[in-house]
């Protein structure tokens, strides 16, 4: 709810963290609690989270917002924590946050020259190859599309009011699992979450467990 993701953005603007290096934190502190050894091999955890570079194409093109013609360029930034470290959770957090600031900012150009490698990328093949690994590469993504205020400009009437917004995405081949993120000023904070059927027994206590934490004050 609104008031209890207010709450939750406060206390990130305190520690000097995104909401989405918090919840990336969160889901790896619970998944630690969660989750029991015998269920898994190895403690590395790896997230993915793709990052809509459009403002920074625009920064870099000295062109105006208005004015601009250029669409979506999606670029995966990455971060990687282990399950054998002792940190509280505001500790992962800041390192997060810190990870994503050199990889959105400071080495921005090599984020972006990455993707491009995959244009001499024959699309099919990469997909048959990463189907053929014995596991897949990543552990979960978030995709965070922040607050969506629609039209809620000052002065212009509309004719409908958006109570509320959900937003999805499928699990692929890259992740075991998805966290699809989406806020409104009314209707607050939607996460939805895709994982295989076959995970549901040992996913759903995780599940819980997240879901309790983002409520705690």
């Amino acid at each position: 709810p609104t008031d209890e993701l207010s709450d939750v953005l406060k206390t990130c603007r305190s520690q000097k963290v995104s909401l989405t290096s918090f919840l990336a934190a969160l889901m790896c502190k619970t998944l630690e609690e969660s989750v029991e050894s015998k269920g898994y091999a190895g403690s590395l955890i790896k997230i993915d989270i793709p990052m809509n570079t459009r403002k920074v194409c625009m920064l870099n093109l000295n062109c105006e917002p208005k004015g601009c013609k250029i669409g979506n360029f999606v670029a995966p930034l990455e971060l990687q924590y282990n399950m054998n470290d002792c940190r509280n959770i505001w500790e992962v957090a800041k390192y997060f946050q810190e990870r994503l600031y050199v990889q959105s900012v400071d080495n921005i150009s090599d984020t972006i020259n990455n993707v491009k490698l995959l244009d001499v990328v024959d699309n099919a093949e990469f997909i048959k190859e990463k189907l053929r690994v014995a596991g897949l590469p990543g552990t979960f993504e978030i995709t965070n599309l922040g607050l969506q205020k629609f039209d809620q400009t000052p002065g212009l009437s509309s004719e409908f009011k958006v109570e509320d917004a959900f937003f999805n995405e499928p699990q692929g081949i890259s992740n075991i699992f998805t966290c699809a993120i989406i806020s409104t000023p009314v209707g607050g904070l939607n996460c939805s979450i895709s994982y295989p059927r076959n995970i549901k027994a040992e996913f759903q206590p995780f599940i819980e467990r997240v879901r309790n934490k983002v409520s705690e004050k």
